[in-house]
């Protein structure tokens, strides 16, 4: 992947003249590519009639893509068909959403509403064959408009499907989608995996055969999405529109994303996740960035907050720098600044509309944060992962269909920072335990314990092979994917050591035992010392694995920990050249005279470069140097990131 940092500008609410002005402070500041979302209401007059500068200035897409690549600058090309961008319908026209063939349904057969600010507005369904001939006819028109200007030299970089995906903020199990042609697709979904055609559920039922079959559902309008994406991808290309990759972004959900990376991965060609959290809320953007690790892929931010909604929390300056600076730590490789210019509904942004002064400040952060990472060289470094976590979809899909709120939203809630699990139901569908909320909670005492044990770790779906040098740690419960179960077989039979717990898995996916030939490899891996079921990640087993698998990680690494601060990450990147290492230190608390102090190891010396601290700005780029085999001590006085340079021998 090739793209790396660019910013969100909307040339319809940009005065035209405004439009060189702001592109040419964004370039001198560094940034590469612009973001441009092209909405479909904006530019739509009439049925099939549309705007593109004809009639009205601020509607000349063309014009605004010429400017863009004579400055230099790529395009991150994002026509919909939805795009959110708080315009009323998500910039859908009013005709589609009201179209009642178009419209998703609840399971009484009445149209459903995204109850998102300023207008609700009832939602498309996924499976509507109206609404996907409609979509055609609008990627056709944008395709029409910017054809010539993409045959001469086309400035996209990428091309993004449809924006966050995701059922419209209405994801809660039997919340929709019961159109007629989501019936349809629902028949030949149970036909093609030779199961008995049968009624969608409509609420949840006890037993595990409530289980199979609300979590069936939940599989199903994963499936419906992800074929209505692989449909726009088709109507795109028919458009000419399929020079470029393309992208899809996730909402900034953290784990609770209605469709993961690992099955976006399997439609478009870069996955990326959007990015918006106060620096308290960091575990969230945390986990964007290391599932995307987790299926190999270099992270993205397809929108790293720069501002905030109108209606949301606020998201200030300092949370700004901060998430970005901690997302690089965990593995970012590239964002997009959202949003480059003020504008309407929107508070913050790097350039204001008829202002020079304002947001000056976080401009100036971002350009000097981008000439870093061309001076580190972010683009070759590696991060060090000591272990990797699994990530169960089983599970994730069980939490989903044990969501109880009509009407409500997981991935919503998640952005806000509220504890999903804790407001599931608390069945146990003759299971024993609640594995939907019990499941999550094991995650995350498996992160906390790698994070204390100083052992970097990316997310795995569990679907892939895992290095035999990691220490894998996963949830397991009653029942678990015998795909999941099989990686992790593989992986003790390659030497590798994996923590499982706190059950040995009996049935599979689909709740049916496990085949015996895998109890019995599940037996060996136990009695051979790979594998530890370990009810509690306290136990001493669990804690010498740990143990062993952090001296192995800190004996690759330049420096020595002499003195940790609690809540402290240290998340060390491998440089191609030999002599330079890289290390951030991401805290996320303190109390009065906390400090961290590194011992670099013999011939080594470190390079402070950056130093975020919630109390200061403006002073975050400082050249801090230590000598040879001297110490560096960071007084720790509450949420920081740090970036440090390791150097050997005299290297300048």
């Amino acid at each position: 992947m090739t793209v790396r940092f660019c910013t969100s500008v909307h040339y319809w609410r940009t005065p035209v003249a405004e439009w060189e002005h702001v592109l040419d402070r964004l370039s001198a500041a560094g940034l590469q590519g612009i973001d441009v979302y092209v909405p479909w209401n904006c530019h739509e007059v009439a049925p099939g009639r549309y705007d593109f500068g004809s009639d009205d200035p601020l509607l000349n897409l063309p014009r605004f893509l010429r400017l863009v690549s004579e400055r230099g600058l790529w395009v991150l090309l994002r026509p919909g068909p939805q795009v959110n961008a708080e315009l009323n319908n998500f910039g859908l026209p009013d005709r589609i959403v009201r179209d009642e063939k178009i419209q998703a349904l609840g399971p009484r057969g009445r149209p459903v509403f995204c109850t998102s600010p300023p207008i609700f507005f009832p939602v498309p369904s996924y499976a509507s064959e109206r609404y996907m001939d409609e979509v055609e006819t609008w990627f056709a028109a944008v395709g029409d408009a910017i054809g010539p200007l993409i045959e001469k030299a086309s400035p996209i970089r990428l091309v993004q499907v449809d924006n966050e995906t995701g059922l419209f903020f209405r994801e809660a199990p039997f919340d929709q989608d019961y159109h007629q042609d989501a019936l349809v697709l629902w028949g030949e979904w149970l036909d093609e995996r030779g199961l008995p055609r049968r009624d969608p559920p409509l609420r949840r039922e006890p037993g595990r055969d409530g289980l199979r079959s609300a979590m069936a559902w939940v599989r199903f309008r994963q499936w419906m999405m992800l074929r209505c994406l692989e449909r726009f991808k088709e109507s795109l290309a028919r458009a000419g529109l399929d020079a470029a990759p393309f992208s899809h972004n996730t909402p900034p959900s953290g784990l609770w994303q209605p469709l993961r990376p690992s099955q976006l991965e399997k439609v478009v060609d870069v996955v990326g996740a959007d990015i918006y959290a106060s620096a308290a809320r960091l575990a969230g953007a945390r986990d964007q960035v290391l599932q995307l690790r987790g299926i190999g892929q270099e992270p993205f931010a397809a929108e790293m907050s720069c501002g905030t909604v109108y209606f949301a929390p606020a998201i200030d300056s300092f949370d700004n720098r901060f998430v970005t600076a901690a997302s690089l730590a965990y593995g970012l490789k590239g964002f997009n600044l959202y949003m480059g210019v003020g504008r309407d509904r929107w508070i913050g942004g790097l350039v204001p509309q008829g202002g020079e002064r304002e947001g000056a400040d976080l401009l100036h952060f971002y350009q000097r944060l981008i000439r870093l990472m061309g001076t580190i060289g972010l683009r070759d470094l590696e991060p060090v992962a000591g272990a990797a976590v699994i990530l169960p979809d089983d599970y994730v899909t069980h939490s989903l269909a044990a969501f109880p709120l009509p009407g409500g939203s997981p991935a919503l809630l998640s952005a806000l920072g509220l504890p999903v699990h804790e407001a599931l139901a608390p069945d146990e569908w003759d299971l024993g335990e609640p594995v939907q909320s019990e499941w999550i909670r094991r995650l995350h005492d498996c992160q906390a314990s790698l994070s204390e044990s100083s052992i970097p770790y990316f997310l795995s779906p569990g679907d892939r092979p895992l290095d035999a040098n990691l220490l894998v740690m996963a949830p397991t419960y009653r029942y678990l994917s015998a795909r999941i179960v099989d990686t992790l077989l593989a992986h003790v039979e390659s030497g590798g050591l994996v923590i499982a717990g706190p059950r040995d898995p009996e049935l599979d996916g689909d709740l049916a035992a496990l085949p015996k030939a895998i109890v019995e490899r599940w037996r060996a891996a136990r009695d051979g010392g790979g594998l530890l079921v370990a009810d509690s990640l306290e136990s001493k087993p669990a804690r010498e694995m740990l143990s062993r698998t952090s001296r192995k990680v800190a004996e690759t690494l330049p420096f020595e920990t002499a003195i940790r601060a609690p809540l402290a990450e240290i998340l060390p990147h491998r440089c191609p050249d030999e002599g330079r290492w890289i290390s951030w230190i991401v805290t996320r608390g303190s109390g009065p005279g906390t400090r961290m102090v590194l011992e670099p190891r013999r011939g080594w010396q470190w390079i402070r470069r950056l130093s975020i601290k919630q109390k200061t700005t403006g002073g975050e780029f400082v050249q801090d140097r230590g000598g040879f085999g001297e110490s560096l001590t960071l007084d720790i006085s509450g949420l920081e990131a740090h970036l440090v340079e390791w150097r050997r021998g005299d290297a300048e």
